[in-house]
């Protein structure tokens, strides 16, 4: 009894010690299995949903080759039927099977209708057996492309519902159906591509649309589907079909693009244009390069800005008066801006000041200027101080440029001696008022010993005083 009593303890603590290490057991294996559930479960929410956003793929999709298949608006194995009356825009043809099972009337048709023998009603069938032969070859070898392309960047999106959805280019796969019960937008650039692989039956719901946006095009999306397709009442459909089985199209549905059918398509009272090809978009030209003594923008170069050669100033070829008032009267507008482009500011104050008092456009320097319209242009302005300057600093080389016959000027450009009225009020003291810059310009001619040339000297002018108008504008 006691030797028992004394291995009491003992058992007690073993059972201890066993119960603990179980509990641990129990509770590490409790934590495997809660990890393994979840990460079911996340395998599982992902293949339900899909991937949602596109992975990082070095290049973009390339399209599907459709080669002559991409001429037809419809194109069939097993034929066409149809509920009177369709419109399709585009070749139509059914091979191998014999043209009377092509069931489009000629007037339906905007376009050739082909078929491998003369069988059947239509009269404007145009016998082609070897080319429908090479069509559908082609036919074939697309659905083989487009069922081929690897790694999607979208697998099973939306678990095969994808109603309400907006689209990016690139490669979607459907292990299943795929269902579109509400409008889809495909929204990329005129050189994008869409391909949707999907396992099973498309379906696309009644009144349902695609719409393309950003300059997406039909001819750059393409559906590849192994089960049936049905595109319901009064859809509209976008992109070329590659159909494994047939393709319904029920009443009042519209397609742009290509219905091709390795069975047998239906028609009722449908329209399916076939899309036209859009023309590449080109990247913008480089800017334009230029320098002076460049005829251009309606007259000479005779200033470039130096930080980009591609902006500057022209001058007019001739004068627009060779005596004309600053304005109507001696009130002083504020024309004080000097710098390279702000004439422009001065011509529309003075014009502005001048309207207000109903003095026509043609009776003062400014709005001479401002009404002249060399090249076509509407925004010549009279010229500041300091642009004005500018031109006659550039008048010796302008001249020599100009006579060069190597250059061939396609303009004379005329410059004459006189008092130049600038946009620029003069800052006179005391008379300002009254006063504007003028530019007395002159070409003065030298002894042999010092060259001949082109001089100019600021003179302030009475604003009721005729002097001379040459108008320039900014490029």
């Amino acid at each position: 009894m006691k030797k028992a009593l004394r291995i009491a303890p003992i058992l007690a603590v073993l059972f201890l010690g066993i119960l603990s290490s179980c509990v641990t057991d129990i509770d590490s294996l409790e934590l495997i299995s809660t990890e393994a559930v979840a990460i079911d479960l996340a395998v599982k929410a992902t293949t339900a949903k899909g991937i949602n956003s596109r992975s990082n793929k070095a290049a973009p999709t390339e399209g599907v080759n459709l080669g002559l298949a991409g001429e037809f608006a419809i194109l069939t194995k097993s034929g066409i039927t149809n509920v009177y009356r369709s419109n399709i825009t585009g070749d139509v043809g059914t091979s191998p099977i014999t043209g009377a099972a092509l069931l489009l009337r000629c007037e339906e048709v905007t376009g050739n209708i082909y078929t491998v023998d003369a069988a059947g009603p239509l009269a404007c069938r145009i016998t082609a057996a070897p080319r429908l032969t090479t069509a559908v070859g082609d036919m074939q070898t697309a659905f083989t492309d487009a069922a081929g392309r690897s790694n999607p960047d979208f697998l099973n999106l939306g678990a095969g519902i994808i109603g309400g959805q907006t689209l990016e280019p690139g490669l979607y796969k459907w292990t299943s159906t795929l269902l579109i019960p509400a409008d889809i937008t495909l929204e990329g650039g005129p050189n994008d591509v869409w391909i949707f692989q999907v396992a099973g039956t498309l379906t696309m719901s009644s009144a349902v649309k695609m719409i393309l946006s950003e300059g997406a095009q039909a001819n750059n999306i393409f559906w590849q589907v192994s089960g049936a397709v049905t595109l319901g009442t009064t859809s509209h459909f976008e992109g070329s079909l590659l159909g494994k089985t047939s393709i319904a199209v029920q009443t009042g549905a519209t397609v742009n693009g290509r219905l091709l059918a390795q069975t047998a398509v239906t028609l009722q009272m449908n329209t399916v244009n076939l899309p036209k090809i859009a023309p590449p978009v080109l990247p913008p030209p480089p800017p334009l390069l230029t320098s002076i003594g460049d005829f251009r923008d309606g007259g000479v170069v005779f200033w470039v800005n130096p930080e980009d050669n591609t902006h500057g100033l022209v001058s007019s070829l001739e004068n627009q008066s060779d005596g004309i008032a600053w304005s109507a009267n001696g009130d002083t507008i504020g024309t004080w801006s000097r710098g390279i482009g702000s004439g422009s500011e001065n011509t529309t104050a003075i014009i502005d000041a001048q309207q207000r008092q109903n003095i026509p456009l043609d009776s003062y320097a400014a709005g001479l200027a401002r009404a002249y319209r060399g090249g076509g242009f509407e925004d010549w302005y009279l010229p500041n101080i300091e642009e004005l300057t500018i031109l006659s600093e550039q008048l010796d080389y302008l001249e020599q440029i100009i006579s060069n016959p190597e250059y061939n000027f396609p303009e004379i450009f005329d410059f004459s001696n006189g008092n130049y009225w600038t946009s620029s009020e003069s800052e006179h003291p005391g008379r300002s008022k009254k006063i504007a810059s003028t530019l007395n310009i002159r070409y003065n001619i030298l002894d042999e010993e010092e060259e001949s040339g082109w001089v100019a000297k600021i003179l302030p002018a009475s604003k009721n005083q005729p002097r001379k108008v040459r108008a320039i504008r900014a490029f």
